[in-house]
């Protein structure tokens, strides 16, 4: 956000749009409520519900909005493009990334029920490799 000469104080306040966006899980329950009907139609729900991979239908969503908030950052962040539009970007950016750790973790929790605590940490163990390696090779990345 330096494009746009936000005083080191205020560079904080950029991350109001992801914050909005993680407050965008308060109204998910109806809208995952269509999409799971949507996606059933024409199933036995019933038994569809008791199946893990109901937990994951709100990823669907999620894996929408998230690459939706970083393509609309990515082409926005532009000095000659005001700032408040990249921070806007970040609503739908914060709520699809809410809705896919939500519902990964619920899958994990179902799937895995006897041993959801190894697969919960499991998961927490692959995302801070990921995390801490990525900077390895991000350079490279970006600099092609």
């Amino acid at each position: 956000m330096n494009n746009h000469g936000f005083p080191l104080q205020f560079v904080g306040l950029s991350f109001i749009g992801l914050g909005i966006g993680e407050l965008g899980m308060l109204i998910s329950p109806p809208i995952v409520k269509v999409l799971t009907n949507w996606v059933m139609k024409g199933k036995d729900q019933a038994e569809e519900m008791k199946k893990p991979e109901f937990r994951l239908i709100p990823a669907m969503l999620g894996a929408i909005l998230v690459p939706i908030g970083m393509f609309w950052f990515s082409f926005t962040s532009y000095a000659s493009v005001p700032w408040i539009v990249p921070i806007i970007a970040g609503v739908p950016f914060g709520w699809g990334v809410a809705l896919v750790f939500s519902s990964v973790f619920n899958y994990l929790v179902d799937a895995y029920r006897d041993w959801s605590a190894s697969a919960m940490a499991a998961n927490t163990f692959l995302r801070c490799v990921m995390a801490g390696g990525f900077p390895l090779f991000s350079v490279q990345v970006i600099s092609r």
